[in-house]
């Protein structure tokens, strides 16, 4: 395949791949699943859609197990493994977080500084040849941060609204409180977003010409296993930490189990299926990155809160919405797409 062809294959693949993640928080919705319970659901679709996506593209098992024993820097494989728990953990995180603070607040930093910083780690550790136009990237990044804004801005005015209608006399010392509580969630999407920006650069390096895990999909398998393990992790600290201060006591396995299993067979379908639209976008990237330059790669589809308004449009969200939301949401879909426009014209080879 000529440079290209192989360009124009990977920028329609990196349009796809915004459409899918675009469209997983839709399914999301559907699912009634709280954060702890919704995690082993959500990564056992990923696991299984990686998995899938590998043999339909021809990745064999014996070709698998090849991959994963042709690296001459052993080390490098681990990276993969440990970027899919940086995110794995940092998604988990902020998903609780949200629930904690505004979507206006928590989103803006966790999807921005994810974005921001990942982009700029994997332009960094590219090879200077690959890089494109660092301008035009750059400024699709802060057009996309923009958008970003703009979508935040749209949330925090019907909050406001909402808050408005509700309003009810509290005392100073509850208003301090609850700025501490705010506080105290806000620097937890702080902390997810430094560790969610670093999955991507830790798959780029994991994947060196020298040697890395050369076969997409080999890669995948490794970054999904990273994902699943994850999930240990966040039950235990969900035990210690969060649960109490949500009165929701989960601390024992066989309690957390019968929850599990208890939930409505709709929930753990969706919980799974929200899963595979994940892990087929996690497919994509890793696919679209070896044919263009993982900056790209990586930026376009990280406007994916395009696809999730577009959605909401066709859905009806919008239609008892303010002027000014709809506004903002139109400002949010103007910078989103001059941001892809500007990253997909950046340029730069695989």
């Amino acid at each position: 395949m000529s440079s290209s062809s192989s360009e124009a294959v990977g920028l329609s693949l990196a349009l796809l791949n915004l459409a899918v993640w675009g469209s997983w928080p839709s399914i999301r919705m559907l699912c009634r699943a709280e954060g702890v319970l919704f995690a082993p659901l959500y990564f056992a679709g990923q696991m299984t859609s990686a998995v899938v996506w590998s043999f339909i593209l021809d990745t064999s098992p014996k070709r698998l197990v090849s991959s994963f024993s042709e690296p001459v820097y052993f080390h490098l494989p681990l990276f993969l493994i440990l970027g899919g728990v940086c995110i794995g953990n940092a998604d988990f995180l902020c998903s609780i977080a949200m629930s904690h603070i505004p979507f206006s607040i928590a989103f803006p930093i966790y999807a921005g500084l994810t974005m921001a910083l990942g982009t700029t780690l994997v332009f960094l550790i590219s090879p200077v040849e690959t890089r494109g136009d660092p301008l035009l990237l750059f400024l699709g990044v802060f057009f996309a941060i923009v958008a970003i804004l703009c979508l935040a801005r749209a949330d925090q005015q019907q909050q406001q609204q909402q808050q408005q209608q509700q309003q009810q006399q509290t005392t100073t010392t509850a208003t301090t409180e609850k700025v501490v509580v705010v506080n105290g969630w806000v620097l937890v999407c702080v902390a997810c977003g430094l560790l969610g920006c670093l999955w991507s650069p830790l798959c780029v390096l994991g994947r060196s010409e020298q040697g890395g895990v050369s076969d997409p999909f080999a890669a995948l398998v490794l970054f999904e296993i990273g994902q699943f393990c994850s999930v240990p992790i966040e039950l235990c600290y969900y035990a210690h930490f969060i649960s109490k201060h949500d009165n929701n006591d989960v601390s024992s396995p066989v309690v957390y189990v019968i929850q599990l299993l208890e939930l409505p067979i709709k929930d753990k379908a969706f919980g799974f299926l929200a899963g595979c639209f994940v892990g087929t976008g996690y497919s994509l990237f890793f696919f679209t990155s070896s044919l263009i330059n993982p900056t790209i790669a990586l930026a376009i589809p990280s406007c994916e809160p395009l696809m999730t308004i577009l959605l909401g449009v066709l859905q009806g969200d919008l239609r008892s919405a303010s002027f000014s939301k709809r506004a903002y949401y139109l400002a949010s879909c103007v910078f989103f797409i001059l941001a892809i426009a500007f990253i997909a014209m950046s340029g730069g080879g695989a």
